[in-house]
């Protein structure tokens, strides 16, 4: 068959998903019929602005459908309505099968009194289910990872549970942390972290450093140290306002030392140089009494203290009592002394590591450094004289390094 140019320009407008003449007749006698816009869409299978604008190209005059003529139609349509939900459909069939948007059929069911079942808006919670047992878990001891993975709930909802209903749970010490050196998984697990939690419920505190009121030293729900300083925001600006500029005599901590200087007071100092602050070290691990204290200054100096310690190694903490200068202002000690071998524990290496090390070297005698891997195969060893002998051949390979 031969197309005329008309003709087949008409087909070439119709393949691009134009509204062929007999669809453009059906959406006229639908819409001066009363049915809306949206719902001549869902009738015939196009979009809303589609039929918008075959209205335009028909020349009807759009005009939105008295109040009166939107309830004669939906009274007229309300048997069909019911008869389909009481044969068990659901609202959202309903709207399929009768063409009709959800607005309306909620305002047929409105007017009408019916009650029908609505979808469901999210999942259903399963809080009330599993309280018994978080509570039950919580009582046992489990951590709060322990009890997301036995029951199968996210650690943040978890946690919003816990504070709803006031739960706290135990905290475990990671394996780095010094309870742990040479204990098996198991061994771990079983330790929480108790004696913040006894503390927070013995109320202990410190003092806020505006007003002096009480903050909790401990956190009540996990037993970890509270590092707030002030009872409340306001306090803070206002200490920081208060104090900004101003200057406070301090004492060195160094007991070697213990003189009076001058600092910042938003700026608290516990040392007068950097020379004594290298002597003391404030470290961030303290073990044993008040008596015999040996503080580490990470956890790769844990780890190393706890493998000496656990195989009966003659190793000791390097007291600093001597540091070198290597360049001026700044001062360097390691970590570890074995025998007359000084050892520094380095989990990650900066720059300015190599100048430490070499004045060290230079100044003062025998110089090692113990990396991640070197601490990897310490852990595998099983006496004192292997450990002793690996230690050796990391200096002897040091030293022969140019």
């Amino acid at each position: 068959m031969i197309l005329s140019p008309v003709d087949r320009t008409t087909l070439v407008v119709y393949a691009a998903g134009m509204v062929t003449p007999d669809i453009q007749v059906l959406i006229q006698e639908a819409y001066l019929g009363g049915l809306s816009e949206g719902e001549i869409a869902l009738r015939y299978d196009y979009t809303p602005s589609t039929i918008y604008r075959v209205l335009q190209e028909l020349g009807i005059k759009r005009e939105h459908r008295a109040t009166t003529d939107g309830r004669a139609y939906r009274s007229e349509i309300a048997p069909q309505v019911k008869e389909l939900l009481d044969a068990g459909m659901t609202p959202s069939d309903v709207c399929k099968q009768l063409h009709l948007g959800y607005n309306t059929f909620r305002q047929i069911a409105d007017e009408n009194g019916w009650t029908y079942q609505r979808g469901p808006v999210g999942r259903p919670s399963t809080k009330a289910q599993k309280l018994p047992l978080i509570k039950e878990m919580a009582t046992e001891g489990k951590s709060l990872t322990e009890v997301s993975r036995a029951l199968g709930v996210s650690f943040g909802t978890l946690s919003r549970w816990a504070a709803e209903e006031g739960i706290i749970f135990t905290h475990r010490p990671g394996p780095g942390h010094p309870e742990n050196f040479g204990r098996t998984l198991g061994a771990q697990q079983a330790t929480g972290r108790k004696g913040g939690l006894a503390a927070a419920e013995k109320l202990v505190t410190k003092r806020c450093l505006y007003c002096g009121g009480e903050i909790a030293r401990y956190r009540a729900n996990s037993g970890r140290w509270n590092k707030d300083q002030f009872c409340s925001r306001e306090h803070a600006y206002a200490h920081r306002r208060e104090t900004s500029g101003k200057t406070k005599t301090y004492v060195c901590q160094l007991k070697e030392c213990g003189k009076a200087f001058q600092g910042w007071t938003n700026n608290p100092r516990s040392y007068c140089c950097r020379e004594h602050w290298a002597k003391a070290a404030p470290n961030k691990i303290v073990i044993g009494t008040d008596r015999n204290v040996i503080q580490l200054d990470s956890s790769w100096e844990a780890l190393f203290y706890g493998l000496y310690m656990l195989l009966g190694v003659p190793c000791q903490k390097y007291d600093r009592a001597t540091v070198v200068e290597w360049v001026p202002g700044n001062w360097y000690a390691p970590d570890f002394l074995l025998g007359d071998l000084y050892i520094q524990v380095k989990g990650y290496q900066t720059l300015d590591d190599e100048l430490k090390w070499a004045a060290w070297s230079q100044q003062i005698g025998r110089h090692v450094v113990l990396y991640k891997t070197d601490l990897d195969a310490l852990r595998r060893v099983e006496d004192a004289d292997e450990f002793t002998k690996y230690i050796q051949r990391v200096a002897d390979k040091e030293a022969q390094t140019p």
